[in-house]
């Protein structure tokens, strides 16, 4: 398993605000480099979970560019439990198909916070380009790891 599997590279936070079906709420964007701890004393997961509500917030997770997305979802999901989170979950879009799946594409907007982890931005984009999936995070293309599909107007 390469070490970059398990590193961050981007969070998204919705704040205390829902993310809108049509019209995603403006949140936070937490843009992070490798190495984040979800070990020790967590500092960045604890921010996270913070803006994103508190333990009580619905924390939706994108492994999708992970080469071993299971495994770094079973990863963040119990290191968010351990700070606190009592509702975080992988959303199984691991291939595109999933990406069209309503329940998974209403996961999105009822989610508090969305939580995408690193891999290859490639295969993110592969999955979620131009998908329902695609269209309740408000997303854009952009550059390096995670952030591709961060918000657009994040980027603005």
């Amino acid at each position: 398993m390469r070490r970059r599997d398990f590193l961050a590279s981007s969070l998204l936070a919705g704040a205390t605000h829902r993310l809108a079906a049509q019209a995603p709420a403006p949140g936070t964007l937490f843009v992070i480099g490798g190495a984040e701890d979800r070990v020790h004393d967590r500092h960045i997961l604890r921010r996270f979970l913070a803006h994103a509500g508190g333990p009580q917030a619905r924390i939706r997770m994108l492994a999708t560019a992970s080469s071993v997305p299971l495994i770094v979802g079973a990863s963040y999901r119990a290191a968010f439990a351990e700070i606190g989170a009592t509702d975080c979950e992988l959303l199984p879009l691991l291939e595109g198909d999933a990406a069209f799946q309503p329940e998974v594409v209403q996961a999105i907007p009822e989610a508090d916070a969305i939580f995408i982890t690193g891999g290859n931005q490639a295969r993110l984009m592969e999955v979620l380009r131009e998908t329902p999936a695609w269209k309740p995070c408000g997303m854009s293309t952009g550059s390096s790891g995670a952030a591709s599909p961060a918000p657009a107007r994040a980027r603005r």
